[in-house]
């Protein structure tokens, strides 16, 4: 039985990383995140209300960026390079993540 847990876990574990994003550079992606997305989502009063990585599980991101959820106008100025980018960095560091990440204003 305790081997039958186990393998659930680790199905689990694999089939949630099933979908995720590669071949983005996730440094890149938080420079362009701070560059490009947090005019609009720099606190919960802006256009755009705040957003972070940690907002949002892995397959939640997942399928924000699939499904194109956001305006495409947005990132008219960006290459799809860049957009896989911003997309790693908010995979990486989403909620469910061993370290999701904050993208709070600093001092």
């Amino acid at each position: 039985m305790k081997k039958i847990f186990i393998l659930l876990k680790i199905f689990t574990v694999v089939s949630s990383t099933a979908f995720a994003i590669s071949g983005g550079n996730p440094s890149k992606g938080r420079a362009l995140f701070k560059k490009s997305c947090k005019p609009c989502h720099y606190m919960h009063s802006s256009e755009g209300g705040y957003l972070s990585p940690s907002d949002k599980t892995m397959n939640q991101w997942d399928r924000f960026f699939k499904k194109g959820k956001h305006p495409r106008t947005v990132f008219d100025d960006l290459s799809e390079k860049e957009i896989t980018d911003i997309w790693q960095f908010m995979f990486d560091f989403a909620a469910d993540t061993d370290q999701p990440q904050s993208c709070d204003p600093g001092p």
